[in-house]
């Protein structure tokens, strides 16, 4: 079965999350490039209903099928069904890691799923325009095709937000072009979180397909359920960052979604944007997804990337998503995943904003997007102007002392009483990891230096973003 398998990894000393999946996309060796930006403000045109609900349910969308066509969800479907027809091509082993999650989220070729299927699904032929496709004018990669591939993206977009069980192309498509297609409907369409990213193709050989079947994760009653409470979800936000400039409202996004996210793989919705926001449970795709989703609400650009993290020994098996995001007239990346992220709901921990708004030249260390995304041509992230660390000053870089630059840190934060957390970017990975070694002496030192009566202090770090935060809290 062609399928795209969710699965999650944990990382690392400082909570640093990541998620993984079996990609039907395969990897290169083709260097780490951007090219373009994004849209000009004419050709990312936002559309004047902005009051507009940011999904419809099944029930507000015309029934364009046919009077024949049966009116079962895909999830409803008899369970006694023939499996449609399914591609063979391979998926890569996931590699044996300490770091795989010991339950990951089953697999569709383990499950019942394909049963489910019934014997004679929709032959729905929905409209192959794009220009009604919710919020199209933000979709950067769905617009970076082809003519005919939007066509066919139209043909699927469609029939997905109606619950069909099928969707039937209207010309040859080819199976590496559905693989492409059915990736963006997933990752450039946040909208459709009743949505699965499993699918199975029908294959017609000769690498040709005529269609394909979606699984969703509910039911159309349940799907118009959980759009009301998205609408609510934007505005009730689009209230709370009335006033804002971009920045601002990003980074109250970014902190609203830190605090009330908890790490996991595990969850129904883990994937999906419903799952970030309103359940408040997610790994990296549903994470990305989710701030993506409210940006864009928010009349912000920004896109989900999926690519390999090149801190894992398995990378070309294990995957991963983050964000750009347009501020002004420059792009950066986001990746809150990669932050301090809880894994338990008890669990209290903080931001160290390791890649709010990173450059390209930061991320070709530790990110490598999918070639998908590289051959339709990324938006560039080449300034760090807007970046948490350096618009603070809270960069430590090989000129300077880490000594004195921990204690001029703390001569702008440091207070007798109260709460102080210090969030510091490493621009050398030794400097980094001496500093971990020796923070200590230099707050000891700083403390005798000053005279002040002593306060404890514990120190977060994330090996991947090279990232630090001092916490100094109760009176000793």
């Amino acid at each position: 079965m062609k399928k795209v398998s969710l699965i999650g990894i944990s990382l690392l000393s400082a909570a640093v999350m990541m998620c993984g999946c079996n990609n039907t996309v395969s990897p290169s060796d083709s260097s780490y490039t951007s090219t373009n930006i994004f849209y000009t403000p004419s050709e990312f045109s936002v559309s004047e209903s902005t009051e507009e609900s940011p999904v419809q349910s099944p029930a507000e969308i015309p029934d364009e099928s046919s009077d024949e066509s049966s009116d079962e969800s895909p999830a409803e479907s008899p369970a006694e069904s023939p499996e449609p027809s399914v591609s063979t091509s391979s998926q890569p082993s996931e590699t044996e890691s300490s770091q795989v999650s010991e339950s990951p989220e089953p697999s569709p070729a383990e499950s019942s799923q394909t049963s489910e299927i019934s014997q004679e699904p929709k032959t729905h032929y929905p409209d192959e325009d794009t220009s009604d496709i919710y919020g199209i004018d933000r979709k950067y990669f769905v617009n970076k095709l082809s003519e005919e591939q939007r066509k066919n993206f139209a043909v699927l977009y469609h029939a997905a937000i109606n619950g069909e069980e099928k969707a039937v192309f209207h010309r040859t498509v080819k199976e590496d072009e559905l693989d492409t297609l059915m990736w963006l409907l997933n990752y450039d369409c946040p909208e459709l979180i009743h949505l699965k990213g499993d699918y199975s193709p029908m294959s017609e050989g000769n690498n040709i397909v005529s269609g394909v079947y979606f699984f969703y994760n509910m039911t159309p009653d349940e799907y118009a359920e959980c759009c009301e409470k998205m609408n609510a979800f934007f505005d009730d936000l689009k209230k709370q960052t009335d006033g804002m400039d971009e920045y601002e409202t990003e980074k109250y996004v970014y902190d609203m979604m830190f605090d009330s996210l908890t790490y996991t793989e595990t969850t129904d919705h883990s994937g999906s944007a419903y799952g970030a926001l309103i359940e408040h449970k997610a790994r990296c795709e549903g994470i990305s997804k989710g701030f993506a989703w409210c940006m864009n609400e928010l009349g912000i650009d920004c896109i989900t990337i999926s690519g390999y993290p090149l801190w894992e020994n398995n990378s070309m098996y294990a995957s991963h998503s983050w964000n750009i995001i347009r501020l002004g007239s420059s792009c950066y990346h986001v990746d809150l995943t990669a932050d301090n992220l809880k894994e338990s709901e008890d669990q209290t921990v903080y931001p160290l904003y390791s890649f709010l708004n990173q450059s390209d030249a930061v991320m070709q260390s530790t990110h490598k997007p999918l070639d998908l995304y590289t051959s339709l041509g990324m938006p560039a992230c080449e300034d760090d102007d807007m970046n948490y660390h350096v618009m603070n000053g809270l960069v430590i870089t090989p000129d300077d002392d880490p000594k004195e630059a921990l204690w001029e840190l703390l001569d702008r934060y440091f207070s007798p009483e109260g709460e102080v957390y210090i969030m510091i970017r490493f621009t050398d990975e030794n400097i980094y990891e001496s500093f971990t070694n020796t923070w200590e002496t230099y707050y000891d030192a700083y403390i005798e230096e000053k005279g002040l009566d002593y306060r404890y202090a514990m120190l977060y770090f994330n090996d991947v973003g090279k990232t630090v935060g001092l916490h100094i809290d109760e009176q000793s």
